[in-house]
């Protein structure tokens, strides 16, 4: 009974971060639907607050040959000078951000990877409560 009631609850959890994996993609596309990608320069770090954390703050010049300045949201090491992918809005530069495999997919791997850990932890579960004797 404990398998049955366990696997449930994998099975639970498997689904809500499936929506969740979803959710982060469909985030991502509409962050970046109508934006140019461009290269920046770190300019500078800035310590978050509450930690030892440190984000970019990054420099680059917009199609309309604005020089735009603007801080990452995602923590990184990246040395003053060094040149980065970012992404942008034409008609609002100020909303940038770094344009890096990290940034973009790791949130979508990591749920949907803890969500298919669950379904396989709720399918062995219900196997497991399968067999005589448990």
């Amino acid at each position: 009974m404990l398998f049955r009631g366990l696997s449930v609850l994998f099975l639970i959890l498997g689904i809500a971060l499936s929506f969740a994996t979803y959710t982060i993609e469909r985030h991502e596309e509409r962050l970046r639907e109508g934006a140019i990608r461009a290269t920046g320069t770190v300019v500078n770090h800035l310590k978050r607050s509450g930690g030892e954390a440190t984000v970019p703050v990054v420099r680059f010049v917009s199609q309309a040959g604005d020089h735009v300045d603007f801080t990452s949201t995602h923590v990184g090491r990246y040395a003053v000078g060094s040149t980065v992918p970012i992404y942008y809005h034409p008609d609002n530069p100020s909303f940038a951000d770094l344009d890096t495999w990290r940034v973009r997919w790791l949130g979508t791997v990591l749920a949907g990877a803890m969500a298919v850990f669950s379904f396989v932890i709720a399918l062995t579960l219900v196997r497991a409560s399968r067999r005589p004797g448990v």
